[in-house]
């Protein structure tokens, strides 16, 4: 679902879009912590594996507020460019039909950090490419057989 709002949001250039995939993925690490938080308090003591359940609510409790900062920042960009792309939007048929060409054939390589999010992009760039291996190992690490 979240990725059939990114993609609608950059087909029809109608940013609040993003804010709803956003909002997503809040619901989603909320539902894993409270499930991780469930199973850590009842399940009990299941071989070295509630150190991952620990981590996990740890990382919810962390990402959940930075979530939330940057569905605003998200909501406020998203307001300001509907006035403006309301004022000059062509048909919703027209605007699905030249964002499918643009996101198909227009290449426009960027290296100045705003196109790439600014320090939310960094920041979430160095958790996908450094946390998560990190995160993936001590799974590996935990549930091996010893």
């Amino acid at each position: 679902m979240s990725q059939g709002l990114v993609w609608a949001a950059i087909i029809t250039e109608r940013l609040e879009l993003y804010s709803f995939e956003e909002l997503g993925w809040l619901f989603i690490f909320l539902a894993n912590t409270i499930a991780g938080a469930y199973l850590y308090l009842t399940v009990g003591a299941i071989q070295c594996r509630e150190r991952l359940l620990l981590m996990s609510m740890v990382f919810g409790i962390v990402y959940m507020p930075f979530q939330l900062i940057h569905l605003r920042s998200l909501r406020a960009e998203a307001i300001a460019n509907r006035k403006d792309v309301e004022a000059i939007a062509p048909p919703i048929g027209t605007r699905i039909a030249l964002g499918l060409q643009r996101a198909m054939l227009v290449r426009v390589p960027r290296t100045d950090a705003d196109s790439w999010g600014g320090l939310v992009g960094l920041i979430w760039m160095f958790s996908y490419f450094a946390l998560i291996p990190l995160w993936i190992y001590c799974i590996v690490r935990v549930l091996s057989p010893r």
